[in-house]
């Protein structure tokens, strides 16, 4: 009996190392398949139980963690990924040395191909762990306006408010000029231009544009809108409402509401905002007449 039970062990291990693919040092075996599927597994349940602990439980007593969360957990999760390939090339008898020596010169001209690549995967992990940007943070990149929804190592996903989804390389957020409406947590200031006609009452229109801001919900209270001049244009004078508010994503649809409610009351009020106009004078009855006869 323990003839034929090690006759069976030896059937089953030759079967199991036995070449259905081979060339040079290269062989797929059935037992490299199967390690090649535990591996994948053993990395699936690896990945999530490394999101489930670091993304959930990990840094609590840090303020804001989420930042260095998903900083830690997308390392955790590459370095698991390197090791499962380099478990997977060993198992198919790859050997990684020759590998590595017989491919310098193709990772120097790799190197030199990926420079924007590795640019934005450092930049990625600059602000994961700088926090200069955080997801949720409202951003005006390049003129447009949207909110963080991720943070990767190579990409940041950023959505507008008409609810397209822009992806940038993360070098983009760190080498150029950004806004950051988010960044202080605190009240931002805009300001909403009307122009008024010479002969209006600044204090009415002052007054309906205060109250237009003032009875908006998401407009603040303390500190309070107020109209400022803002200048003497050719047509009209303009005023400037400033108000705070806490939310800036969908600032212009705060101001568009502000925008109606100025114009209701205005007609109400009989306050005019005045088209371009010109005044011209002429002078001798000669052109008046011919003006006439064009006319």
């Amino acid at each position: 009996m323990n003839a034929t039970a090690n006759l069976d062990l030896s059937s089953i291990e030759q079967f199991l190392n036995s070449n259905i693919i081979s060339w040079e040092n290269f062989a797929l075996t059935p037992k490299s398949i199967i390690v090649l599927l535990v591996v994948i597994l053993l990395t699936k349940i690896a990945v999530a139980l490394l999101k489930n602990y670091i993304l959930k439980n990990a840094f609590r007593g840090l303020e804001k963690a989420e930042g260095t969360r998903l900083a830690v957990f997308q390392i955790s999760k590459y370095i698991v990924y390197v090791m499962a390939i380099l478990i997977s090339l060993t198992s198919l008898g790859i050997n990684l040395n020759i590998i590595l020596a017989g491919s310098a010169a193709l990772f120097v001209g790799l190197g030199f191909g990926l420079q924007g690549t590795f640019n934005d995967f450092v930049s990625g992990l600059i602000l994961l762990f700088d926090q200069s940007v955080q997801i949720g943070d409202v951003l005006e990149v390049g003129g447009v306006v949207g909110k963080v929804t991720e943070i990767g190592l190579r990409t940041s996903k950023i959505e507008t408010p008409d609810s397209v989804v822009i992806i940038l390389p993360n070098s983009k957020l760190t080498a150029d000029s950004l806004i950051n409406w988010s960044h202080n947590r605190q009240l931002t200031r805009f300001s909403i231009e009307v122009g008024v006609a010479y002969d209006t009452d600044i204090e009415t229109a002052q007054a309906v544009m205060i109250k237009a801001a003032a009875e908006h919900s998401q407009v603040m209270g303390d500190p309070g809108p107020k109209v400022v001049i803002k200048d003497f244009a050719d047509s009209a004078i303009l005023l400037d409402l400033l108000f705070w508010t806490e939310e800036t994503f969908a600032i212009e649809q705060v101001k568009s509401d502000i925008r109606y409610r100025i114009l209701h009351d205005f007609r109400s009020q009989q306050v005019e905002i005045p088209f371009p106009q010109r005044d011209v004078h002429l002078v001798g009855g000669k052109q008046t007449n011919e003006i006439s006869e064009v006319i």
